[in-house]
């Protein structure tokens, strides 16, 4: 079996809706490739908003309003905020990535860097349901102690099965991320990783700097 990070790829080829979909878990190369060289933006406005609408599922159940208000009302809310700035979000994140990328030698530009992290955005689709399952069967998409030892043992081993494979799909959304940025941005691994990471560091830095001194005086 090739191994999907191989750098070695064939010259780009045409692929289908279904195709994109499908090799993208296995073959993320081949289908970056397509995407890249036909600057195929057909499903990235889609994929980003419902990007946003797995992430506001996750932290809105989280917090005490997601506990005082209705799971039909958590997931409404989830859907509209998705649909409102998902995709702002992975645009801010996208021109950030392209910034930091120059400083580090890449040269790929937002929208191309936005097209990239969009269909790596694929799993979201599994996420979103197993999300609305965690809150529909569990109540919250949080796994904490309390809720943990709470289930009987067949919820429990339910629910760790459910937040496995969150955990899973969300790690193999970034892998997606990793390998995408490599090839577009003609980076080693490695390095895609730290131009994905750096600005998240940019903005969390100084953030928890200022948060320090305002605790300290």
């Amino acid at each position: 079996m090739n191994d999907p990070l191989d750098f070695d790829m064939p010259p780009s080829e045409e692929l289908t809706d279904p195709q994109i979909f499908n090799l993208i878990w296995l073959q993320p190369r081949r289908v970056y490739r397509y995407i890249i060289t036909h600057k195929y933006d057909k499903w990235v406005l889609i994929l980003v908003i419902l990007a946003g609408i797995a992430s506001a599922l996750e932290n809105i159940s989280a917090t005490d309003f997601g506990s005082r208000v209705s799971l039909f009302a958590v997931a409404g809310i989830s859907i509209l905020i998705g649909f409102m700035f998902g995709w702002l979000s992975f645009m801010i994140y996208s021109a950030l990535v392209s910034l930091t990328g120059k400083w580090i030698g890449g040269d790929a530009d937002y929208t191309s860097i936005l097209r990239v992290i969009a269909y790596a955005q694929i799993p979201t689709l599994f996420i979103i349901m197993i999300s609305l399952t965690q809150l529909f069967t569990l109540g919250s998409t949080e796994m904490t102690e309390e809720l943990f030892f709470n289930l009987n043992k067949p919820m429990q081993v339910f629910a760790i099965g459910l937040f496995g494979s969150e955990l899973l799909l969300s790690l193999w959304s970034f892998i997606l991320s990793v390998v995408g940025i490599s090839l577009l941005q003609n980076f080693s691994l490695l390095k895609a990783v730290f131009n994905l990471v750096l600005p998240i560091l940019i903005i969390t830095i100084p953030l928890l700097i200022l948060i320090f001194l305002l605790k300290a005086f």
